[in-house]
């Protein structure tokens, strides 16, 4: 039952506040990396969310193309 609990605690979709703390940037940065396509993100109303997963995402990708480099 716990697990489950951790399960439903957990945010599926993130504020871009939140996504910039994680991430170490400044909501600016978000900005830019959404707009540019590269962390995805959701529209809903009026606010744009960020899913959980596109966080852990981006970065898999960042340190990819590092290693590639």
């Amino acid at each position: 039952m716990e697990v489950m609990n951790a399960v439903m605690d957990a945010p599926v979709l993130i504020m871009i506040e939140t996504a910039a703390a994680r991430l170490g940037i400044g909501r600016s940065a978000v900005y830019l990396l959404m707009d540019s396509g590269q962390l995805a993100n959701i529209k809903i109303g009026r606010r744009r969310l960020i899913p959980a997963t596109a966080i852990d995402d981006y970065v898999t990708r960042r340190l990819a193309e590092s290693e590639v480099a």
